[in-house]
């Protein structure tokens, strides 16, 4: 009897942990979801081509990815993975309101399916996201800040 009492207490553990491990997740990108969507938040996570693209001179304003450019394929470079899941997390953004620091937009960051693309422009000076061709697509990055420039810079 005691030997089915231990089996039936690891699995209610198990269970509760695993609920707990469910409810965390959907917390912890609540705010990170509202802001990408679904589709952009997926094709981030999962997208089998990710490009970058470093713009010189970095524009002030930009509403969309030039047509041509020397897009750098980075899907396979080591620490996407660690990119993708940053950028999933809402502790990865200070969400209050991003400040224009000037610099302007340094690099454009594509992920690409067979159902679209989803474009972000980077500033990293002002550490700084936006999402093009969605309105009100802007948050600061600065708590992945260091982490980010740093992929950037040792990937461009």
């Amino acid at each position: 009897m005691t030997g089915k009492a231990v089996i039936l207490g690891m699995l209610l553990v198990t269970l509760g942990l695993s609920g707990f491990a469910i409810w965390y997740r959907q917390h912890a990108g609540r705010r990170t979801r509202e802001l990408f969507g679904v589709e952009h938040g997926q094709r981030i996570q999962l997208a089998p081509q990710v490009h970058l693209l470093r713009l010189d001179p970095p524009p002030p304003q930009i509403e969309r990815a030039p047509a041509t450019g020397p897009w750098k394929p980075i899907a396979q470079v080591s620490g996407m993975t660690h990119v993708r899941g940053a950028m999933m997390e809402d502790r990865s953004f200070a969400w209050t309101p991003v400040e224009d620091c000037g610099a302007g937009w340094q690099y454009l960051m594509r992920f690409r399916d067979g159902q679209g693309e989803t474009t972000l422009a980077l500033d990293l000076e002002c550490a700084r996201i936006r999402i093009l061709g969605v309105p009100d697509g802007e948050v600061s990055f600065a708590p992945m800040a260091t982490f980010l420039r740093r992929f950037v810079n040792e990937n461009q």
